[in-house]
């Protein structure tokens, strides 16, 4: 959809949480309503009939009419499928209608946050240049965070209805018969078992040069991978005693899993460092989050390949939206820094490399405040001293 002039040039700040679906919201809502009439329609043919099937077994005698009478009432028989085939339908046509009116209320809560967040740009720009620069980053980091949060919740609610409703009419498509149409369903919506994990994984990271070489050096250097069920929460470690990578494969998708794979194998990269015997423990944590920074950096490089590859949205993983923040902001004051001296703007390799800077001090501080690794690697540092 075409954004008003205004929102646009601030769209570009948080475009990678915000993707804004087609104009469909109608063609959905009537294919929504078409499954419900075809439940209707079913149900109402099982109306129709049944009273025609009863009179075959009430007014006629013999092995026929106690056959046709097994056959009609059987739980694969012609009544239960098509009622089957009616709850279906319904599933489907309830899915469909719930995710049409997900999508419009999603792309109406961009849209007002956009105009909150150019609203508060202005302001940030009338505030002077250091308390702007403060200002501007805070509100787009909030904004960011806003929008990460109704994603989520997006996500969650299509997860807890629309899948299990999906879910639900391909278990009676593959009853009924469905052949390919249901297994397909099915197969997407279940729980990836450790194999199909391994290869859905290996699958991804082939798909890119970054993904590919993170798998090579995984093989070379003889690091045992496992595909196992952890804590919610986690999404992979490494061992260094052990030489050994554990992805969680509990709700994890193959993209996210593979974000995981290239980040532990950057801590396999860096095995034995930061070295615990420091003797400084404030020097040995912060090198231990600089080295959790570097490989979350990897894995957002390895979406943002990935993206290209498909031309489509890749979910990244945790910590993306702070170290996005820290990206923009640096880029943003380094380009109103030159425009104030005359200066021509930065581009292409040096000007990732400002935002890149910028998005890992972001990435580190947000780490630090939000996650338990400075009390996690001051356990370390204290065990190896003791």
């Amino acid at each position: 959809m075409e954004l008003p002039p205004d929102l646009a040039r601030v769209y570009g700040l948080v475009k990678d949480l915000a993707p804004l679906p087609p104009d469909d919201t109608e063609e959905r809502l009537r294919t929504g309503r078409a499954w419900l009439a075809l439940s209707a329609d079913l149900k109402k043919a099982v109306g129709e009939v049944e009273p025609a099937a009863a009179h075959v077994w009430t007014a006629n005698e013999g092995g026929d009419a106690t056959a046709f009478h097994a056959h009609w009432n059987a739980d694969q028989g012609p009544r239960r499928q098509l009622l089957d085939s009616a709850e279906a339908a319904d599933d489907i046509g309830i899915g469909t209608l719930f995710v049409a009116v997900l999508r419009k209320l999603w792309v109406s809560a961009v849209i007002f946050l956009l105009g909150v967040l150019a609203i508060s740009l202005v302001w940030a720009a009338l505030s002077g240049p250091v308390a702007g620069r403060a200002l501007a980053t805070g509100q787009i980091r909030g904004v960011r965070a806003a929008l990460h949060a109704l994603r989520q919740a997006v996500k969650r609610n299509i997860g807890e209805l629309v899948v299990k409703t999906v879910k639900r009419a391909a278990l009676l498509l593959l009853t009924l018969g469905g052949g390919p149409l249901g297994a397909l369903m099915y197969l997407e919506n279940r729980t990836l078992s450790p194999v199909t994990a391994r290869e859905r994984t290996e699958k991804v990271l082939n798909e890119t040069a970054l993904g590919r070489e993170a798998l090579a050096y995984a093989r070379e250097h003889g690091i045992d991978i496992e595909y196992v069920d952890l804590e919610p929460g986690t999404g992979g470690t490494y061992s260094d005693e052990r030489n050994e990578i554990k992805l969680n494969t509990n709700g994890s998708p193959a993209d996210q899993l593979a974000q995981t794979f290239v980040h532990e194998v950057n801590h396999a990269r860096h095995s034995g460092a930061p070295d615990p015997s420091n003797p400084s423990q404030k020097d040995y944590i912060s090198k231990a989050i600089d080295e959790e920074v570097d490989g979350k950096v990897k894995s957002f490089e390895l979406a943002a390949a990935l993206e290209q590859e498909r031309g489509t949205d890749v979910q990244e993983n945790y910590g993306y939206d702070a170290y996005k923040a820290g990206y923009d902001h640096a880029v943003y004051a380094e380009q109103e820094a030159r425009r104030l001296r005359g200066d021509p703007p930065a581009a292409g390799a040096e000007l990732h490399a400002i935002g890149d800077l910028g998005g890992r001090a972001e990435l580190k501080t947000f780490l630090i405040r939000n996650t338990s690794y400075p009390e996690q690697f001051a356990l370390q540092w204290l065990l190896h001293d003791g």
